[in-house]
């Protein structure tokens, strides 16, 4: 697949923008979008520090970006749904991005396989305090099984569906 175009949902202050941005070339472009303002200061004073020209940052809500539906070739993000209540929104905002023939790609965590060798009662109990506190704030600490499934409820025109193991 030609990229000729990418956007980064959730790039925080540098992401894979600079990667991104290698991947595309500089006839093509790169939109990092991210929530906080001081992110997109920082990410956009990396760009420019880097000579990244072809990357653009915006700050929205990478579950309602505001941006033309269809217009990336790749729509990716790296450790964002693991770190917010309602995924889902992300999900569909990035497949609702993506162009037909495009990719959707996540890359994510699962807390599942968080352990501890040899074992520690201490780790146990702190992994799972961990897993309390981000459950009662809406966190999906067990996400990354979750995304095929994820997407393949999408309406996934955009791409074919193919699940890479973790």
């Amino acid at each position: 697949m030609t990229t000729r175009s990418s956007a980064e949902l959730g790039c925080g202050p540098r992401g894979c923008l600079n990667l991104l941005s290698a991947r595309v070339g500089q006839s093509s472009s790169v939109t990092g979008v991210d929530i906080s303002a001081d992110a997109v200061a920082r990410a956009q004073a990396f760009a420019a520090g880097h000579g990244l020209s072809n990357v653009n940052v915006m700050r929205a809500d990478a579950g309602s970006t505001g941006l033309p539906a269809a217009a990336f070739d790749l729509v990716t993000s790296r450790l964002l749904l693991v770190n917010i209540p309602a995924p889902a929104r992300v999900v569909s905002e990035a497949v609702r991005l993506a162009r037909p023939g495009g990719a959707v790609a996540f890359h994510e965590v699962d807390w599942g396989a968080v352990i501890c060798d040899p074992p520690s009662t201490a780790w146990t109990e702190l992994t799972g305090l961990y897993v309390k506190v981000t459950e009662e704030n809406g966190i999906d600490c067990y996400i990354r099984r979750k995304l095929p499934r994820m997407l393949s409820d999408s309406p996934m025109a955009c791409c074919p569906r193919k699940a890479l193991p973790p």
